[in-house]
C-alpha cells in the first residue's frame, strides 16, 4: 500500500512538473518575443488548446474623460500595442450606429472609434506577422441607435464580414475546433 501511495504521489508530481515546464516554456517564448510568440507553437494544436493572453473591453484605451474612465476604461494601450505585447484575444463590444457601422462601446459609453479600426489594425498586424492568429469576441453591448434600419448582425455581416477589405481576416471553415496554423483564414 505504501509503495502504491508513493508511486501515485510521484506520478502526480511528474504531471504537475510537466505542466509547469510547458507553461514556463510558453511564458519564456512570450516574454522574449511577444509580437510573434504563436509562430513557435506546434502546428498540430487546435485553437482551443492554446491559452491566449487577452484583454477585457479591448477598445477602451481611447477614453480620456475622467468620469467615464473610472467606470469604463480597462485598457491603456491601443490595439496594435496590445498585439505587439502578445495579446491575441480581443473583447470587442459594439453598438449599431445610424451610419450602418458598428461603433465600439463599453456599455453605454462610446469609445470614439468603429469596429473597422480594430479590423484595420488586425489586418496590418497579421500582414507583418503572418504566423500569428488573432481571436475577436464580438458582442452587441448597447441598444442600436434609433435611426438604424438593420440589425447588429446584418451590419456586421454586410459591412465587415462580407467586405472585400476584410475578407481574409475571418475564419470561414466549418470545423468547430480548427487547427491554429493549418486552418487559418
Amino acid at each position: 500500500m505504501k509503495k502504491c501511495i508513493k508511486t501515485l504521489f510521484l506520478s502526480i508530481i511528474l504531471v504537475v512538473m510537466g505542466g509547469w515546464y510547458h507553461s514556463a516554456h510558453a511564458l519564456d517564448s512570450l516574454s522574449k518575443s511577444p509580437e510573434n510568440w504563436m509562430s513557435k507553437l506546434d502546428e498540430s494544436k487546435h485553437l482551443t488548446e492554446i491559452n491566449m493572453p487577452g484583454s477585457h473591453d479591448s477598445g477602451s484605451f481611447t477614453l480620456t474623460d475622467p468620469v467615464k474612465s473610472v467606470w469604463a476604461k480597462t485598457q491603456d494601450k491601443d490595439y496594435l500595442t496590445q498585439m505587439k505585447s502578445g495579446v491575441r484575444f480581443f473583447d470587442i463590444r459594439g453598438r449599431a450606429s445610424a451610419d450602418n457601422m458598428i461603433s465600439v462601446h463599453h456599455g453605454m459609453v462610446y469609445l470614439h472609434h468603429e469596429l473597422g479600426k480594430f479590423l484595420d489594425d488586425a489586418k496590418y498586424y497579421l500582414s507583418a506577422y503572418p504566423n500569428e492568429t488573432i481571436v475577436m469576441s464580438m458582442k452587441k453591448d448597447y441598444d442600436s441607435d434609433s435611426k438604424v434600419t438593420k440589425t447588429f448582425e446584418e451590419i456586421f455581416r454586410e459591412y465587415y464580414y462580407n467586405n472585400p477589405q476584410y475578407q481574409n481576416l475571418f475564419y470561414t471553415g466549418s470545423k468547430r475546433e480548427p487547427y491554429f496554423k493549418r486552418d487559418k483564414r
